[in-house]
């Protein structure tokens, strides 16, 4: 189908998995839309727990500054307001306080335009089990990487935008945008939320991140449409070894069986291993 959406595939160097897994937890309503109502949600990078995600390392030049704060001025201005505005912002004495205000103005776009769906490459992550799935008692869902870009484009290729998918990769510093040497602005940002701090290396994160280009703040999810396979996305579903232990198990875990029988969405169920700090996966007992 024709699409004003942009991929970009990042970290191009690195194989594409066919697969990335989702952490999840029952007692989450929001969390369980995600199979009961095919709701995907992209997050707002000021959602995110770690202070230090998706932060970058300004580079411009004072010339950069000056063109992009003139640039940005209304144009409700009159000739004289704005050739004073223009003075001041030429004036050497004020460019450090214009370079801080760019710089406010780069990270707002972040926050306002860009939209993230965090995902991992390993379903049997010891770890992330215990801190994103409720202590081994919430569930891990399974989901095709291609179905998920595809539905993207059918769900806002109407829309000029960008979706940009790969790995994470960590690092010990921010990386640097040149914002001097950047062809295309619209483009600019996605660099930081491909990279984390070192510490985060073993979480194996993959993300999706959005941006549609608009004055207005990017959306943060979007539901499986009619006309598309609501199955193709959702591949499996994986339930961690305590999941029988969740309180009000009825009413949060029975809807997620039930709806994944009803969808022919195969489910399995984590198991300690005997010998080794590993989780073994054996399909759920009818």
């Amino acid at each position: 189908m024709e699409t004003k959406l942009k991929i970009i595939k990042v970290n191009e160097d690195e194989k594409t998995p066919e697969e990335v897994y989702k952490y999840r937890d029952f007692g989450n309503e929001f969390h369980r839309n995600m199979i009961l109502k095919n709701e995907f949600f992209f997050a707002s990078p000021v959602l995110f727990n770690d202070p230090f995600d998706h932060d970058f390392q300004p580079i411009f030049s004072d010339e950069y500054a000056r063109k992009h704060t003139i640039g940005c001025l209304t144009s409700g201005l009159t000739d004289t307001d704005r050739e004073r505005y223009i003075k001041h912002i030429n004036d050497p004495e004020n460019i450090a306080n214009i370079r801080v205000e760019v710089d406010k103005k780069h990270r707002k776009v972040i926050r306002d335009m860009y939209r993230v769906f965090c995902s991992s490459t390993i379903k049997d992550s010891i770890s992330q089990w215990s801190y994103y799935a409720n202590a081994h008692k919430g569930y891990c869902v399974e989901i095709d990487i291609g179905a998920l870009v595809a539905q993207c484009i059918s769900s806002w290729g109407g829309y000029d935008g960008f979706l940009a998918y790969g790995p994470v990769m960590c690092e010990d510093v921010f990386p640097s945008i040149h914002f001097d040497k950047v062809n295309d602005r619209r483009n600019e940002f996605f660099a930081p939320f491909f990279r984390k701090a070192k510490t985060w290396e073993n979480e194996e994160e993959y993300r999706f991140v959005y941006r549609r280009v608009s004055e207005k703040p990017t959306p943060s999810y979007f539901m499986v449409n009619d006309q598309f396979d609501e199955n193709s996305i959702i591949t499996a579903v994986y339930f961690g070894c305590r999941y029988k232990e969740n309180d009000d198990y009825e009413n949060t875990v029975q809807p997620i069986i039930d709806a994944c029988r009803r969808r022919n969405i195969p489910i399995y169920v984590a198991y300690p291993n005997d010998r080794a700090y590993k989780l073994d996966f054996r399909p759920l007992e009818d």
